[in-house]
């Protein structure tokens, strides 16, 4: 899917062009039903950021995006993208270069540092809010739901509750999917169509200033005839009492980060 993006000259002439690769490659997907949501996936016996440490195959920063559908039982969609060894170079290159940015590449990156910062104070959780969009693509999928979701984007800070979480070498965001009543409605109408619907979502930082544009897709899951109803039902596990062990998960698709080439892309 070709996804198109706030150009450099966007806040004169609205002009949005094709994006750039996406700047991280899909590691592993995972997908199950909860009567509790989880949150802080990073944190979970289930995450594989340990053993991926273990093995020495982790990629040299990780980004999380955990969907959350609030329901009985709800559903959960956790997207695990990680940054190859050459665009982390980049992105550091660029994230410690002092002034302004004089490329796209240095553009998108002092960016994306700046959202992945450890400052999770409410000032800069509302920079986030304003800057974390999703946008969807339905590849295949019934013409009433092509009208009611459409290929628009949206800023996610907006509408649903957002929350993010900062550790060593991970950034995750959690998206509650279901705390805007417009929002649940299309979530629900998109659960009944799962089986046959084939959707890909790109994940973007919205540049609102010229040193912050142009956009580039951040990342890119594709979402592919998922049957909802077989998917695994996580156990309620507390925090305290977790264990990795029979704590198994489904993943849906994706690869061990191992091999950096993304699922989808946007190129």
């Amino acid at each position: 899917e070709m996804f198109r993006v706030r150009s450099k000259g966007y806040l004169s002439d609205r002009l949005k062009l094709p994006s750039a690769p996406a700047a991280l490659d899909i590691a592993s997907i995972y997908a199950f039903r909860s009567h509790h949501a989880v949150r802080h996936f990073a944190a979970q016996p289930e995450s594989p950021l340990g053993a991926w440490r273990a093995q020495g195959t982790c990629p040299p920063f990780v980004f999380i995006i955990n969907m959350i559908i609030v329901g009985n039982p709800g559903f959960q969609g956790i997207f695990i993208f990680g940054m190859n060894e050459e665009e982390w170079g980049i992105h550091k290159a660029a994230r410690d270069r002092p002034g302004r940015p004089t490329t796209p590449s240095e553009c998108f990156h002092k960016l994306l540092a700046q959202f992945c910062s450890p400052d999770l104070s409410p000032e800069a959780n509302k920079f986030r809010d304003e800057r974390f969009k999703l946008l969807p693509a339905i590849v295949q999928g019934p013409m009433l739901l092509k009208n009611s979701s459409g290929n628009r984007p949206a800023i996610l800070g907006n509408k649903l509750k957002q929350s993010y979480y900062a550790g060593d070498g991970y950034f995750e965001v959690d998206v509650d999917c279901t705390t805007s009543r417009a929002a649940a409605s299309v979530v629900n109408m998109v659960k009944g169509y799962c089986s046959t619907l084939v959707i890909d979502l790109a994940f973007i930082l919205q540049g609102n200033t010229e040193e912050e544009l142009p956009e580039r897709v951040l990342g890119v899951v594709r979402f592919s005839r998922v049957d909802m109803d077989v998917l695994y039902l996580r156990p309620h596990q507390p925090e305290s009492s977790a264990s990795g062990a029979g704590a198994p998960t489904t993943t849906v698709q994706g690869r061990p980060p191992t091999m950096p080439t993304s699922t989808s892309s946007s190129n």
